[in-house]
């Protein structure tokens, strides 16, 4: 089996992705030594890792900056997840009413596997939405409404396996950072049928969630706002409502828009 070092088989793909991401994360000229020392690599395997990528046009090197930034292989590959994503128009115009109605920006959100990724956005200058929280974005379930809601619809072994692979990262102060305390909030969620978050992706913002499931009843989606915590306070109960009406119509859309079971005889 490779180990970390020898730069061969699944391990290798690994560590290339996260030189990968720690280059995403900073601005142009990022040097090897910074990536090297930020993952705890060595610096030789780095720059062989940081070439290839460079070879591959995932990253470019920039002489002038003696660093990596992000190559031109990469918004082809965003474009096409958008494209993925591609919301009904319908279901899109349930959103857009949500924030026109709130004030809030507002959300619709898919889950491909075990992750929820936000696939519409809408929002305006006097309520913009999270800047994480663009299309296209991942994970974060721990943190994030639509994200506890996935967690929520998922046997506790599932929970807990989520939490291992993908960790708790810690993006606020207010982030839940252990499987204990967030599995009184899952169950909340089960309860209440809608997921609330509270400064755990963004300080100074709070988010809520309800479900859109299918004929089985299997969640598919949700639909989500993001405000700022007076309107939130202020207006708990006029949010709850407005997305609670908005995921049963999106729930209407969707199973009306799926084929019907053919008849056995």
């Amino acid at each position: 089996m490779p180990n970390a070092d020898n730069g061969g088989g699944v391990s290798s793909v690994q560590r290339a992705l996260r030189v990968l991401e720690v280059v995403a994360a900073a601005n142009d000229g990022i040097q090897a030594k910074v990536v090297a020392r930020r993952l705890g690599y060595n610096l030789s395997s780095t720059y062989r890792l940081l070439n290839t990528l460079v070879q591959e046009g995932y990253l470019v090197h920039l002489g002038d900056l003696h660093g990596f930034g992000l190559g031109y292989k990469i918004p082809p590959l965003y474009q096409l997840l958008r494209e993925r994503l591609n919301v009904e128009p319908r279901i899109a115009d349930v959103v857009d009413q949500v924030h026109a109605r709130t004030g809030t920006a507002a959300y619709y959100s898919l889950y491909r596997g075990l992750e929820p990724v936000v696939a519409y956005v809408a929002e305006s200058p006097d309520a913009p939405a999270i800047r994480m929280l663009d299309i296209g974005t991942a994970g974060a379930a721990h943190a994030t409404a639509f994200g506890k809601m996935m967690l929520a619809a998922l046997p506790v072994g599932d929970v807990l396996s989520y939490c291992e692979i993908n960790g708790l990262t810690r993006y606020t102060e207010h982030t839940i950072e252990t499987v204990d305390d967030l599995m009184p909030q899952l169950e909340l969620i089960r309860s209440t049928g809608v997921a609330v978050e509270i400064e755990e992706v963004a300080p100074g913002t709070a988010c809520m969630a309800s479900a859109v499931t299918d004929a089985d009843g299997r969640l598919r989606a949700t639909v989500a706002i993001s405000t700022s915590l007076k309107h939130f306070h202020h207006k708990h109960s006029q949010l709850e409502n407005a997305i609670r009406q908005a995921s049963r119509q999106c729930c209407a859309l969707l199973r009306n828009a799926q084929p019907t079971k053919a008849d056995p005889r």
